[in-house]
């Protein structure tokens, strides 16, 4: 079972990322700072428009993807646990919410991506280094 921690620190990571996404959805802010843009951007597809319109498709990866993450958890560090699953269930409440995933951080040479994308290659990075450092070992 997911401890208390756990949940709460995944409730508050989705928390996060939602508020993020209302704000820019519903201010449709656009603004350029030094280093990035802001950019309401409404993605149908996955990264890099990987199968662009196939909403109902990636919902349903999205929810196999989170059922194996819960699956093999114990393998998992708990930091990437939470990032991961805190990240897929964001994406996961704008496609099923608004049939569109809702992106606005733009750094001009990369896709652009929102709170819930940074929290799942940070879970990912952290399974990569995990795994890394333990193989030294």
């Amino acid at each position: 079972t997911l401890s208390l921690r756990i949940a709460l620190w995944i409730i508050a990571l989705v928390a996060v990322d939602q508020s993020t996404k209302l704000l820019i959805r519903l201010t449709e802010l656009s603004k350029n700072l030094s280093f990035l843009s802001i950019h309401y951007v409404q993605n149908t597809g996955a990264g890099f428009s990987i199968l662009t319109g196939q909403n109902t498709l990636l919902t349903i990866l999205a929810c196999i993807a989170l059922g194996a993450l819960l699956y093999w958890r114990a393998h998992v560090p708990r930091s990437a646990f939470i990032c991961i699953a805190a990240g897929i269930i964001g994406n996961v409440i704008d496609r099923i919410a608004y049939g569109f995933v809702v992106d606005f951080i733009d750094l001009g040479w990369w896709p652009i991506f929102n709170i819930a994308d940074s929290l799942i290659v940070i879970g990912v990075l952290i399974i990569l280094l995990y795994e890394f450092l333990s193989k030294k070992s």
